[in-house]
């Protein structure tokens, strides 16, 4: 009989125990056999195929099952994907068990106790008493043995989760809404993002309501129309579905049966919505009118029999709003995330008969999605920690969180199912590359002969030129976490220059003279200014702990960083010495007044160019001599979006989204002639909500982010606990 024995564990694959430091560890029966196969074969890499053959033996089941068993495998053993002290990932192959391993043939067994032949009578009873306690010691310890393997045969008959794709098909489908009895889901399907279609609609085509029942293969449309309709909620009897709808003049929350029919509109309004929850009397919705631009929005109570509206929370001035509002199951509490700035972020509790929210912070970056476990002790979120999104249970006060999902994908938008141990939730891929246009070649630019740079299979954006346009900075999370990396323009070579190894990072922008580096990166007390040198290195702080920071660019002389801040309660532009960074004796200097995010200096040192932040369309500038008083003046009212812009010298370049146009435009801005000019029609989406476009310091060379692909499934786990 073999024994398997790794750093603190102990493995006896015979009697199906694993040991940490002598005492037993609680494992799964999936997950045991897995660890089982990977430690048998250690040294060798064993592919996904011999895997799920072995463990799942005569059984049909997806790759993402595997992919949780090994996730639970890791976390059992203490291990990552990236410290892999025990078990390496060989991206698209399989697993390798990569740690030193002692094996033997027998248990390790305590010696015998010997008695001394010439002890004396009078120790005799002694040692019958210390004989009979012995007896009845090892008793103890055979039936403990024995009530350990009936625990350990229990909890291996108990059903383990079994993960599946609840849908497949090509494109999006997402927001996973579980009927009340929990025999269907209600989701929305689209070709692209539904996050993404209040700008895109008429582009992506059509994003609808659908339902299907669990175990069934053929779905229910439910709607059929132009726009762009998601966040559906089932209504407490399960007749209804409630969701929201863009398309220009017929914005706004809707009804339909869950068999389908005729619609019913409920508000007429324009603008984004954050999350959608019936209240209990059915007769009653709390919606999230949070987006980029907002401030202090709370979440609002609609009557369906009236269209009243009223707030139903209240966020303090200053913060963005209230967002993902979802009831317990004992229907007696309201969960949502208030938005403090847009990287912090306090998850809230408050009874549904008052306005009192407790609060407590979250870790982690934008959150998408909340929901209650079943038993309502405690809450799912999707969100950022390290890399990309992933499922976190918090218990109701905030001081324990474990991962439910691995990271190995996003994971958003889960839903739990109250009548049933099912957790649903979207598994989604997106390629977002880089592409880069020559702009004074020919007029049209011909945007189908673009060619891409440092093109991956992940996201790439934020681009940025060094000042010889040689080179192109940007933010990518192809390593597994989001990181500033350099490309080659020529040589199409690319360096990760950045390793924080999990807050996200992006929003490089280059010294004059190309050696440093300025980025942004979100930290646990809010996102700060850094600087690193192009060759890598220690990144320097540029910014302390003080508001959120972020977006920087460099002055003409390399002498000053601007960046946005919040930390006067509203985005402004600020700007600090390059060199030293923010000190006491050295502060930062409020530039802006009026508001300010994205900022460019001219080529000439005269203006500042900037647009106002996250929801507020326009271009301004200022004038930087120090006699103009610093009026600021309106320059271009197209530019629909903070980061859809760039500045060469006398020129702006910027993408536009016509009211009757279908695709995003690229366009031209002379400053001083103040006439535009239409470049290009682009032939993909772009990004929003990110910096997406830039030039090089010669005017020759454009480059901006173009959405490739974008799929998302539908993931089921069944016998969730």
């Amino acid at each position: 009989m073999l024994h398997y024995r790794f750093g603190p564990f102990e493995l006896d694959p015979e009697s199906r125990l694993l040991r940490r430091e002598g005492e037993p560890v609680p494992v799964a029966a999936k997950t045991l056999d897995t660890l089982v196969v990977l430690v048998e074969n250690r040294g060798r890499l064993v592919d996904k195929d011999e895997l799920l053959s072995r463990v799942w033996a005569g059984s049909v089941v997806e790759e993402a099952n595997l992919t949780q068993t090994i996730f639970t495998v890791r976390k059992v053993l203490g291990d990552s994907p990236k410290d892999h002290r025990y078990i390496a990932t060989v991206a698209g192959r399989g697993y390798q068990f990569v740690a030193p391993v002692i094996e033997s043939s027998t248990n390790p067994t305590d010696s015998a106790v010997e008695t001394h032949p010439k002890q004396s009578k009078m120790f005799r009873p002694r040692r019958r008493i210390l004989a009979f306690g012995a007896v009845v010691i090892l008793a103890l310890v055979a039936a403990g043995v024995v009530l350990w393997r009936a625990w350990v045969r229990d909890r291996d008959e108990t059903p383990e989760m079994q993960l599946s794709r609840f849908t497949s098909y090509p494109g999006v489908e997402t927001m996973p809404a579980f009927s009340p009895d929990g025999k269907e889901i209600a989701y929305v399907r689209a070709e692209h993002d539904p996050f993404l279609l209040h700008l895109w609609h008429r582009e992506v085509g059509q994003a609808n309501i659908y339902t299907k029942l669990v175990g069934a293969a053929t779905e229910l449309r439910l709607t059929n129309h132009p726009g762009a309709d998601y966040y559906p909620t089932w209504s407490p009897d399960g007749q209804y579905i409630a969701f929201y709808r863009v398309e220009p003049g017929a914005s706004g929350l809707y009804l339909v049966s869950a068999l389908g029919g005729q619609e019913r509109r409920i508000t007429s309004e324009e603008g984004e919505t954050a999350g959608i929850a019936w209240l209990p009397d059915g007769r009653h919705l709390l919606v999230s009118h949070f987006s980029e631009g907002s401030h202090s929005s709370p979440l609002i109570d609609i009557s369906l029999d009236t269209g009243e509206q009223r707030p139903i929370t209240s966020p303090p001035v200053g913060t963005l709003g209230d967002t993902w509002p979802a009831i317990s199951p004992d229907e007696k509490t309201l969960a949502f995330l208030r938005f403090k700035d847009t990287d912090l972020v306090d998850v809230c509790f408050t009874p549904l008969t008052e306005n009192r929210a407790h609060c407590w912070p979250l870790q982690g970056n934008w959150p998408e999605g909340l929901t209650w476990t079943p038993s309502g002790d405690a809450i799912i979120v999707s969100a950022i920690r390290t890399g990309g999104y992933r499922l976190w249970r918090y218990n109701t006060r905030g001081t324990t969180s474990i991962a439910l999902t691995s990271g190995e994908e996003d994971a958003q938008l889960p839903a739990v199912s109250r009548q049933r141990n099912q957790l649903a939730y979207v598994l989604s891929r997106q390629n977002i590359d880089l592409v880069e246009l020559d702009i004074e070649s020919s007029m049209p630019v011909n945007a189908t002969g673009a060619r891409r740079i440092a093109w991956s299979t992940r996201i790439q954006s934020d681009p940025a030129f060094s000042a010889d346009g040689h080179k192109i900075a940007y933010h990518s999370d192809r390593s597994g976490s989001q990181e500033i990396w350099v490309s080659d323009t020529d040589a199409h070579t690319s360096i990760q220059l950045t390793h924080f190894g999990g807050p996200p990072t992006g929003s490089p922008s280059w010294s004059p003279d190309g050696l440093e580096i300025a980025f942004d990166s979100e930290q646990p007390e809010g996102t700060a200014i850094f600087a690193i040198s192009a060759d890598g290195g220690m990144p320097r702080r540029i910014t302390p702990n003080t508001g959120d920071n972020c977006v920087p660019s460099w002055s003409q002389d390399g002498k000053f960083v601007y960046f946005a801040s919040s930390r006067s309660g509203q985005f402004q532009i600020w700007k600090v010495l390059a060199a030293t960074g923010e000190t006491r004796s050295n502060p930062a200097v409020q530039i802006t007044r009026g508001g300010g995010f994205r900022a460019f200096e001219s080529s000439d040192g005269k203006y500042l160019y900037y647009t106002k932040g996250r929801g507020t369309p326009g271009l301004w500038r200022r004038s930087l001599w120090n006699g103009s008083g610093g009026k600021e003046e309106p320059v271009l009212n197209s530019v629909q979006e903070w980061g859809w812009w760039t500045l060469a010298a006398g020129v702006v370049y910027f993408l536009e989204l016509p009211d009757s146009a279908a695709r995003v435009h690229l366009k031209m801005f002379d400053i001083a002639e103040r006439r535009t000019r239409e470049l290009a029609i682009l032939p993909y989406p772009v990004q929003v909500a990110t910096p997406t476009i830039a030039v090089s310091r010669d005017g020759r060379h454009l480059v901006y982010t173009q959405v490739d692909s974008m799929e998302a499934d539908i993931m089921l786990a069944e016998n969730f606990r």
